[in-house]
């Protein structure tokens, strides 16, 4: 039997698909137990600390143990539960249902690295 520890709802329902994606790799041996999730906030993150950089980009890992009764997932740290139950806490409270798909806003790349120019070289 599966178990889903400290990982409210609206989170299991926002990004079902990331789930279905790791737990699809399980029979084929490229499962890892630990994957990042990135959030999907779109304008309702939070600003980064330098506003030029426009939103943070913020998600939590999660770690799935397997075994013959089935899979437990949990949040890796307690700083993942917490970044966990913040995303899901400022999308309800932005009215935001759970399937919805947001367009993230632009990010701007570091200074001096080139950002989203094909290879990653300059030109």
């Amino acid at each position: 039997m599966s178990q889903i520890r400290d990982i409210p709802l609206y989170f299991l329902e926002r990004y079902q698909d990331e789930f279905n994606a790791w737990a699809a790799q399980i029979p084929t041996g490229e499962f890892h137990p630990l994957r990042l999730f990135t959030f999907n906030e779109g304008d309702v993150a939070p600003w980064s600390p330098d506003r030029e950089q426009g939103r943070q980009l913020l998600g939590a890992w999660l770690f799935a143990r397997l075994s013959r009764a089935g899979v437990e997932i949990e949040p890796y740290r307690d700083s993942d539960k917490e970044a966990i139950f913040k995303h899901c806490e400022r999308m309800q409270r932005a009215g935001i249902p759970a399937r919805t798909r947001l367009v993230e806003p632009a990010r701007p790349g570091i200074p001096g690295l080139p950002f989203g120019k094909g290879n990653g070289h300059a030109n």
